[in-house]
């Protein structure tokens, strides 16, 4: 107990960011320019090839581990330091220590697919080098999950354009979802140029989708 207690002393006083953001980013009127998005797209094509990420949906507790970002549930801290945790963020967060390594605490009372978005979330802040919270960084380590656990260049190339799935396929909440389904509608809006070519190109040759093969085929063969 008295160990938990010091490891969450240092915790809380080393995280990244230094407070989470209670609110949805998403929800706010925040707006970058849409060559950030290229570079946040960029910062996923690195982090695939640096864990030689090759199938969707993504093991990003493999990925954690592979970029020395250990991720650590709430309940391996004790029951005592549970209340806290949640407390302080509901869903996760980013600490740098356990010898100069980073630790992404996550709250495995949450659902799945939470956990897995929360994970993104987390590693997109440390690819992206934020060192301070704030509502941007926030938003951008959304865009980055989001990209990264549902890539909008595979969803195009399959053509997956139902919510039930694309949930499914990518193992990410309904809400993520039907987001994503929009972005992918904005996405081929854009004029060509606009769009992340290299982020595009890559991802439809290094990614095979682990599920979708024989459900899309039998759904196809009882449609006729």
């Amino acid at each position: 107990m008295e160990s938990n207690l010091k490891l969450a002393a240092e915790l809380f006083a080393r995280t990244l960011p230094q407070k989470p953001v209670d609110d949805d980013p998403d929800a706010a009127p925040i707006k970058i320019p849409w060559r950030r998005y290229v570079e946040i797209e960029d910062a996923v094509l690195e982090m695939y090839r640096r864990a030689d990420a090759r199938t969707m949906p993504l093991d990003v507790f493999e990925i954690a581990l592979s970029l020395d970002c250990s991720p650590i549930p709430y309940r391996a801290l004790g029951p005592q330091l549970y209340p806290a945790l949640s407390k302080y963020s509901e869903d996760g967060f980013t600490a740098w220590h356990l010898g100069n390594k980073w630790a992404i605490y996550y709250n495995d009372r949450k659902p799945f697919v939470r956990q897995r978005f929360t994970i993104a979330h987390e590693l997109g802040h440390v690819m992206l080098g934020h060192r301070e919270h704030s509502a941007l960084a926030e938003h951008e380590a959304n865009h980055f999950a989001a990209a990264a656990l549902c890539p909008l260049p595979l969803l195009a190339l399959y053509d997956i354009r139902r919510v039930p799935e694309i949930a499914r396929i990518f193992k990410i909440s309904e809400d993520c979802a039907e987001k994503r389904l929009r972005d992918l509608i904005r996405w081929e809006a854009l004029e060509e140029w606009k769009r992340n070519r290299d982020f595009g190109n890559e991802v439809r040759q290094r990614f095979q989708l682990l599920e979708p093969y024989q459900t899309l085929m039998f759904q196809e063969k009882s449609s006729s």
